[in-house]
């Protein structure tokens, strides 16, 4: 029949000699239906029924139970112990799911100390025994012994066992695996490994699934000791926060009772209400809850042992620095070498590196990290200290970081891109898939230098803008701050670079995905809504697909409101509203050659820019960009992409490079897309649609203004959409003030319509007086005419107020119907004229009779 309850025996027999003799015995057969006190730790995870104890957790995760061995004799030498236990595993043990059972030297830590620390099984699969290491202060070991191969790599998982000492056989290890009592030797440990047992821990690592398969039965030590006689007082062993309102102190013998009188805490600060005491300590209750990371102070007023040895006024000091779980939110991937060759000044070595972001200690002893989907290694035992780093380095290297490390079976990490997972049991807590992008800086991703997140935000970590190459000079920041903190890659807001438009919706594609799973987005027509049956994203994010509840009709100009929505780094758009509705056909004239750069400063990009200066909406998919003058000079457009009325549109291979080097540039009207070849002093740019050429221009540099000195990032702008684009004055140099292109703005020299001629006259000047200072404003000197009979020619000379010719614009042209010519203020030698009024004498020639004359005035302004 079983008894009930934990049975604690401690016996002592006092010779004539200064020796005593001690005996302990503590034994639970688990026949209550409570935990005994005795037994602290993870309480609240385990129950008693049905005469064992079992875990009962609430998902995956570590939990631990300890229970003291009664001492009393403080210099004790070990005669003889012996220790029994049944363990039984519902299940085949793994690596995330398994016991351990320690014999510890110390009450109460979970720090490596003197002890037996034992394994059932977790190790390889269907080959997991029973293991043991004997170490002495946590690093000196006294040998291994392993059991039976495959003895617990079955479902279930049983072993009563048996650990025994004396002095003249040392430790031994004996198990029965189907749960009775015929033992068998599993292993022994070396001779000269001596100590007292004090505690006995068990912990149970476990998933989701296995949270309630673990159960114990008929726990029996017993241990005798010898020891001379006490003759010295107590003192404090240790004292640790078990909770925010329990502290246990355990002292370096069991002492006599004491009362909450004895004890003051933190000068008064704190009251104790109650404690529990137990052969050697006790537990005592606070009033007020502690504080996580402050340091507090027990002063114990009186305490003597059994042999009455007193002290007064013990103090201990400890904080609290409880130990919590780690979870997606406090436990981030923080900086990750994968390329360490040739190195830059650290070591040849992967490494990744963890950080803690809370402001409590994260422990684990089941978390593992994965790469490549497949390849997992262990972190046995990890601890991060608030605020901490910890850099995970294969074992060999652990010895070459001036950091904090943990040495590890690291997976090896692809240099071009892979997937690196943190799992807790099997609970995925971070999953990212990395590549050779996310360095964002081509001096720095051929080798030495590591990728750092540059922003604790507990944003997404697979958001490849918020990493970066490390800046610091020996190319990698483990264990400190990284070197890019608030330094994100990407400070560009997403930017709509595609729309299409069909009868049953609307498709929009971002530049990058979107940090907002449902946008909400507005439709109208006119004064009256049009509501969406549905919004969804296929690719995740970047493209969103608007579904109206009635089909969308053609000829119809629709006006979509974009909410503010942002990417994963968090660059903000603004709200606006966008004109859409479904394509029409389109024809020559309905499209114009806009604005051209065909020799880009260094470093630069060139660009097209096109004008839609008609009342219709175009898709621009399918599109041709060519240079006639080359014979493999054309690109198709591949964007999708709506072209509204009195949108300009910008076609470039480089559209950062323009946002970078032009000033108001609108992102949401430039298309990424490859450009026929320009030669940087002539050519021809094309646009066609199904074989319709929509309009071409035959560029040359003598376009520009004659007093550029240099030609090299200044665009070619149009004067007047509806002046034939190849008329040889219908173009000139952009502003100098506008930084000379204005790629998706107004060109800085258009011009109004023309003004009205007197009937009398063919030759105007729409503005008498000009300034050629590169302002943007009157930047040259027009010469309009009109209603010139065909076959006509012209010739205009320059005299200045004294009547002297300056400049002879036009020997003879040969002038269409109607157009226009252009003064820049250069004088026949190239040079700059001076200010002052200046003369236009026209001669309009007849090829079959007389010649007209015509007079024009002319102020060429002072430079403002």
């Amino acid at each position: 029949m079983k008894l009930p309850g934990l049975l604690l025996s401690f016996l002592i027999s006092l010779l004539i000699s200064p020796v005593a003799i001690a005996q302990t015995v503590v034994s639970d057969d688990f026949a209550g239906t409570e935990l005994e006190p005795q037994w602290f730790g993870d309480r609240g995870d385990f129950v008693v029924t049905d005469g064992r104890l079992r875990l009962a957790a609430a998902g995956g995760g570590t939990s631990v139970l300890s229970v003291d061995l009664p001492g009393g004799l403080p210099r004790a030498t070990l005669d003889s112990f012996s220790f029994e236990f049944l363990v039984d595993m519902d299940f085949a043990p793994s690596s995330g799911n398994f016991c351990a059972i320690d014999i510890l030297g110390a009450r109460h830590t979970e720090d490596l100390a003197t002890g037996i620390f034992m394994k059932f099984g977790g190790v390889s699969g269907d080959q997991d025994a029973w293991t043991g290491e004997g170490l002495e202060e946590g690093d000196i070991s006294f040998g291994e012994f392993t059991g039976v191969a495959g003895a617990l790599g079955t479902d279930p998982a049983t072993v009563r066992f048996r650990v025994t000492y004396d002095q003249v056989a040392g430790w031994q290890f004996f198990a029965d695996y189907s749960g009775g009592t015929n033992y068998v030797l599993q292993g022994t440990l070396r001779e000269g490994f001596n100590f007292d047992p004090a505690t006995i821990r068990v912990t149970c690592a476990y998933t989701a699934t296995r949270s309630d398969k673990f159960s114990f039965d008929d726990f029996n030590a017993f241990k005798t000791l010898t020891e001379v006689r006490d003759e010295e007082a107590p003192t404090i062993g240790s004292v640790a926060a078990v909770d925010n309102r329990t502290v246990r102190i355990l002292f370096n013998e069991d002492v006599e009772p004491t009362t909450v009188a004895d004890y003051v805490f933190s000068e008064g600060e704190n009251a104790v209400t109650a404690l529990n005491q137990f052969p050697g300590g006790v537990e005592l209750t606070l009033e007020t809850a502690l504080t996580i990371s402050e340091s507090y102070a027990i002063t114990i007023t009186s305490i003597s042992d059994a042999a009455g040895n007193e002290t007064t006024d013990l103090v201990a000091a400890f904080t609290y620095d409880p130990v919590i779980l780690p979870t997606a939110e406090n436990l981030l991937i923080t900086e990750i070498m994968v390329d360490p060759s040739p190195t830059v000044g650290q070591p040849n070595a992967e490494y990744v590196e963890l950080y803690n972001d809370s402001d409590t200690t994260i422990g684990a002893n089941n978390l593992f990290i994965g790469s490549g989907g497949t390849s997992v290694a262990p972190l046995n035992n990890i601890r991060i200290a608030p605020r901490s780093y910890l850099v995970l380095v294969p074992d060999e290297f652990a010895f070459t970081f001036d950091a904090n490390v943990q040495p590890t079976n690291l997976p090896g990490l692809t240099n071009s891109g892979d997937n690196i997972s943190l799992l807790l049991g099997e609970d995925t807590l971070v999953s990212f898939d990395y590549t050779d992008a996310w360095y964002n800086d081509p001096e720095r991703d051929e080798g030495g230098y590591s990728i750092e997140y540059t922003g604790f935000t507990g944003a997404d970590a697979g958001c490849s803008g918020l990493w970066r190459a490390s800046l610091d000079e020996s190319g990698g920041t483990p264990g400190r701050e990284n070197s890019v903190v608030n330094q994100p890659a990407d400070t560009v807001p997403p930017v709509l670079q595609s729309t299409s438009v069909d009868g049953d919706g609307v498709t929009l594609g971002f530049s990058e995905p979107l940090n907002t799973a449902d946008p909400d987005f507005f439709l109208t027509r006119g004064d009256t809504d049009v509501p969406l049956g549905g919004v969804t994203t296929p690719d995740g994010g970047r493209t969103f697909r608007l579904s109206p509840l009635d089909q969308l009709e053609t000829g119809v100009v629709y006006t979509l409101e974009l909410p503010v929505v942002s990417d994963c780094v968090g660059n903000k758009t603004d709200a606006r509203a966008i004109t859409l509705g479904i394509p029409d056909s389109v024809a020559p004239g309905d499209v114009v050659i806009n604005e051209v750069l065909f020799n880009p400063a260094t470093g630069g990009s060139d660009f097209v820019e096109l004008y839609n200066c008609s009342e219709k909406i175009f898709q621009i998919e399918g599109w041709t960009l060519a240079n006639t003058q080359t014979t493999n000079g054309s690109q198709e457009i591949m964007a999708s992409r709506l072209f509204l009325p009195g949108e300009f549109l910008v076609l470039t291979p480089d559209p950062e490079d323009l946002i970078a080097r032009y000033r108001n540039v609108e992102p949401a009207l430039l298309v990424e897309q490859p450009l026929p070849g320009l030669s940087n002093d002539a050519g021809n740019v094309t646009v066609s649609a199904n074989g319709t050429v929509l309009d071409a221009f035959d560029y040359t540099d003598d376009l520009h203004s004659e007093l550029l000195d240099d030609r090299d990032g200044v665009s070619l702008e149009r004067l007047r959409y509806k002046v034939p684009t190849n008329g040889s004055n219908n173009w000139f140099s952009a502003a100098s003030v506008e930084g000379y292109a204005t790629p998706t703005r107004p060109n800085s020299q258009l011009r109004d319509i023309d003004p009205g001629v007197g009937a009398d006259r063919v030759f105007s000047l729409p503005t008498k007086t000009f300034s050629p200072d590169e302002d943007g404003f009157e930047d040259f000197l027009e010469i309009r005419y009109q209603d010139v009979p065909v076959g006509f020619l012209a010739r205009i000379r320059i005299f200045d107020a004294q009547g002297r010719l300056i400049r002879t614009l036009r020997n003879v042209e040969l002038l269409g119907t109607e157009g226009g010519l252009r003064w820049d203020g250069a004088n026949d030698d190239g040079r700059p004229a001076r200010a002052g009024a200046y003369v236009l004498f026209v001669e309009l020639i007849n090829p079959d009779g007389p010649v007209a004359e015509e007079k024009l005035v002319a102020v060429l302004a002072a430079e403002r």
